[in-house]
């Protein structure tokens, strides 16, 4: 256009006639530099359009690879301050079934929405795809957003973003998006059309019917609108026409040879709020929304196994009834954990109810109180032997404070170690195998030292 508009510029000055813009075209068609002139006419932008992107052969089963994406749901709502809005509309879609096993609205496309609509399929199929197959997107790298891909390939499932300059490598998801808008969506009051962007002229809707629609009066809430998505996705669902079937029976009635079958364990791995805590006290304090959840250990030896180590919590925070703890490689809990009710502090003001249990958890505290004392006394021994502990090994944190001040004053005013007497009586058969096998006898006598001396027990 700007070659055609300076040639006839200069046409014109000089009194010729104009010649027209294909005459132009044609001509410049005819130079051997046309192919490099018009690469860079249009620059990098145009040259995916030259690209030719080849089919893919499709899963052969259900759960071989989810596709994930999220595009400009162009259905308005009123926010909270009631000012008309758009949403996110983010979708997870087996690709051999096209079902949609997860979708949310959102304000922007983010890993909570990722995680939100892979744990709805979660939550529905008890199953795990074998590949998750993502956009490009900035918040996929973040540090929660690593940590969960961390637990989807430990689990065996592979997790990439799709290729770059290549369409076709998500091409069912975008595809979807398509479908939906076209089939589902346009029936709708209050519909846009697929977007400003859109190159179908049948995406595009009424200009008239597109300034009623923006009409504060005929905007549904949030509410309304996450309802509506909803019967429009169980809609889609059970109707759209594929393979000769719908998406959900394909899904159902189909083999899945690829995905990974999830018992409760493997759910609550991946759908449940962790964190990690040493173990130093019998039971956990957890705060949510700013209440406080206590969960008691009665069980003397669980406790003293994993006393001082590591372990990951997992709850529910929308049921705190109980807590799953794991060992931070594990993916099965080591116990559980029953949510301890608060008492009323005033005697007036308990039931009889709350008085039983009352008397049951002092009871149960009481119990594991003296299995804990018993435990105690049973190493008392050594802890009560004349030879004290060495100071470089002392903890005033975990040592009771006889052992701190008898190894000090052991530093200070080191002791003769004093060496205990073992008197045997024997009888006639032990006279019999000492007369018979003195050697063996002194042998067995060397393997008895005192420790920290050079001095046999005798």
């Amino acid at each position: 256009m700007l070659i055609t508009k300076d040639l006839n510029t200069n046409r014109i000055l000089r009194g010729c006639k104009k010649v027209s813009l294909q005459s132009v075209i044609n001509l410049t068609k005819k130079s051997d530099d046309y192919g490099l002139l018009t690469l860079q006419r249009n620059g990098t932008q145009g040259i995916d359009e030259l690209l030719i992107h080849p089919a893919r052969k499709q899963p052969n089963s259900p759960g071989a690879q989810y596709q994930i994406d999220g595009t400009r749901f162009n259905i308005p709502f009123l926010d909270s301050n009631g000012k008309p809005d758009l949403l996110i509309l983010v979708v997870l879609l087996d690709v051999y079934s096209k079902k949609v096993v997860g979708h949310t609205l959102t304000e922007s496309e983010t890993f909570q929405s990722y995680f939100k609509v892979i744990s709805q399929s979660i939550t529905e199929t008890r199953y795990l795809p074998a590949e998750i197959l993502s956009d490009n997107l900035p918040s996929l790298k973040s540090k929660e957003c690593l940590l969960f891909m961390q637990k989807l390939q430990r689990a065996g499932v592979i997790v990439r973003q799709h290729a770059p300059h290549n369409p076709s490598d998500k091409g069912s998801i975008e595809s979807w998006f398509g479908i939906f808008g076209q089939l589902y969506l346009k029936k709708i009051p209050g519909y846009l059309g697929d977007g400003l962007k859109s190159k179908r002229k049948s995406g595009k809707a009424n200009s008239d019917l597109i300034q009623e629609y923006k009409k504060k009066k005929n905007i549904r809430s949030r509410a309304d609108l996450e309802l509506l998505l909803q019967s429009l996705i169980v809609e889609y669902n059970s109707t759209y026409e594929f393979k000769n079937s719908t998406p959900n029976l394909l899904f159902a009635n189909t083999l899945i040879i690829k995905g990974i079958k999830l018992d409760s364990d493997l759910v609550r791995y991946f759908l449940l709020k962790e964190r990690s805590q040493t173990l130093t006290k019998a039971g956990f304090h957890i705060q949510v929304d700013g209440l406080r959840y206590d969960y008691l250990i009665y069980d003397d030896n669980l406790f003293l196994a994993y006393r001082d180590r590591k372990v990951i919590i997992r709850y529910d925070t929308g049921n705190m009834n109980k807590i799953y703890v794991y060992t931070p490689d594990s993916f099965f809990a080591i116990f559980e954990l029953e949510l301890h009710v608060n008492f009323p502090l005033a005697r007036i003001e308990q039931t009889e109810e709350e008085e039983e249990a009352i008397r049951q958890f002092t009871f149960d505290r009481s119990t594991f109180r003296r299995k804990l004392v018993k435990h105690v006394k049973s190493g008392s021994k050594s802890q009560l032997d004349t030879t004290s502990t060495p100071l470089e090994l002392i903890s005033e944190k975990y040592d009771s404070k006889n052992v701190v001040d008898a190894a000090i004053k052991q530093h200070h005013f080191p002791q003769k170690k004093q060496i205990s007497k073992i008197i045997k009586v024997m009888n006639n058969d032990d006279r019999r195998a000492e007369a018979e096998n003195i050697n063996f006898n002194i042998s067995l006598e060397k393997m008895f030292y005192v420790q920290g001396s050079n001095k046999l027990i005798k």
